[in-house]
């Protein structure tokens, strides 16, 4: 069925309820799991810059130390070593066992904790997921605790520093739920549904309703209309008789 864009608009004005009906259900369900079913996440974060120290120079000035700039570009290349022993089993293994009221293993550790890096420094962003904030933060701070020790034992560097600590008591909102967003997904979603259905609906449907839909159908043109009016206020009514011919009738009282 080939139709211009006013005769989809019509369609579509016609059946409207149809399309409003579809896009509320879609946006109530969306409501109802986003708060029902799906379980918060929520995600902690520590910041740290992970460096060898200063050297202490004689004409390093005030500070009593310069910076080594041989010594930054050594860290750096170092950053993607010191993201592989914080998410090693030997640290998280620990930090499971430092945390024996949380129920947890090295290995499920694994995908609660992410490490990231700001391209060209020496700063680590570790991540943690879970169900409760408290928790998060709580195994951010362990995890970054460990890894101070590690790396301190394995490569002898001990100048790791906080530049954020996640806090156990300033929890974030969770990361999977975005009301707003899934909303406005669903209702264009259930839009985009509602009006393919009118459509199809339109599509199937062989009534004959106006004088183009009989020519688009059947590609013949109409002899004649059957004009319907109401009970005009003079008691009269006009009626068709036949093609082309007209006859007035008046009703007496």
């Amino acid at each position: 069925m080939e139709l211009n864009v006013k005769e989809y608009v019509k369609m579509i004005a016609r059946r409207w309820w149809i399309v409003a009906l579809i896009v509320a259900i879609g946006s109530a369900a969306t409501a109802w799991i986003q708060s029902s079913l799906i379980s918060p996440v929520y995600e902690a974060s520590s910041k740290l810059i992970v460096s060898t120290a200063p050297e202490a120079t004689s004409d390093a000035g005030a500070g009593g130390a310069r910076i080594d700039f041989e010594s930054v570009r050594a860290n750096v290349a170092l950053i993607g070593t010191y993201m592989e022993i914080m998410t090693s089993p030997m640290v998280l293994d620990e930090v499971a066992a430092r945390l024996p009221e949380m129920d947890l293993t090295g290995s499920r550790l694994q995908g609660m904790v992410k490490v990231g890096t700001v391209p060209e420094t020496q700063v680590l962003d570790v991540y943690v997921r879970d169900t409760s904030y408290e928790r998060a933060a709580k195994i951010a701070a362990t995890v970054t605790e460990v890894f101070r020790e590690r790396v301190s034992q394995m490569l002898g560097v001990n100048n790791v520093a906080y530049l954020n600590e996640a806090n156990p008591d300033s929890p974030s909102a969770p990361v999977n739920r975005s009301m707003t967003l899934f909303l406005a997904l669903s209702f264009v979603a259930s839009a985009i549904v509602g009006i393919g259905a009118v459509t199809m609906m339109e599509a199937f449907n062989d009534t004959v309703r106006t004088e183009e839909d009989l020519e688009r159908h059947f590609g013949i043109g109409a002899l004649a209309l059957v004009p319907t009016y109401g009970k005009q206020a003079d008691s009269s009514a006009i009626t068709t008789s036949g093609v082309g011919e007209r006859k007035h009738v008046t009703i007496n009282p």
